[in-house]
């Protein structure tokens, strides 16, 4: 029966306060049918909302270990080796322009990095408004989903009720007919006993 429910059923407030007793049925039941359905992800189906900020600003794999390039760092064991000292220079090199672009991007940051960050939070803003705009008209939706499940129910609960209460007739109507009989039988009997008699 769970993997051929789709929604649990919706109860309103109001049927509690009649009968305060139902709360707990109801619930149990939901508890059941929930512990026999499988579990999902609800989401699955739906696309993931885009985010083109996260995809503007990649986190960079390869960084300079700048602390290597440092000058106090690089030490020529001997003198006298001339790769060494070629490549104790090449370092050099690399630690000076690795300080220069890094004094560049330090003033191009100090130049532009107020708009650059003002551009930023308003791709946020816009992105933040499409989010809240595309919730609600989930929240939207789903309102109207429950509005028509909770029509649905009650249309359901006056055909329940009108059948119901035409069952309780229908019963209390039986229970007469049924005493009728059993008093029509009982005077049959009394008769038929008064003829045995009289022959």
């Amino acid at each position: 029966m769970g993997k051929l429910v789709a929604s649990l059923p919706y109860v309103e407030e109001d049927v509690f306060k009649g009968a305060p007793f139902l709360r707990e049925e109801v619930q149990r039941l939901v508890n059941q049918e929930m512990a026999q359905m499988e579990k999902s992800d609800y989401l699955e189906s739906l696309p993931f909302p885009e985010c083109n900020i996260l995809n503007q600003h990649p986190v960079p794999t390869d960084v300079i270990k700048s602390d290597y390039y440092r000058s106090d760092n690089i030490k020529i064991s001997d003198e006298k080796n001339v790769e060494e000292i070629r490549r104790a220079s090449n370092d050099v090199h690399i630690g000076l322009e690795y300080n220069n672009i890094k004094q560049m991007n330090l003033e191009l940051q100090q130049k532009f990095g107020p708009s650059a960050w003002k551009e930023y939070i308003s791709a946020l803003e816009t992105e933040k408004k499409n989010l809240e705009a595309e919730n609600s008209k989930i929240r939207f939706q789903s309102d109207e989903i429950n509005a028509t499940r909770k029509y649905v129910q009650l249309q359901a609960k006056e055909k329940l009720d009108t059948m119901t209460a035409k069952t309780n007739f229908l019963i209390q109507k039986n229970e007469i007919i049924e005493k009728e009989c059993m008093n029509i039988e009982e005077e049959l009997r009394e008769k038929i006993r008064k003829r045995v008699k009289l022959t």
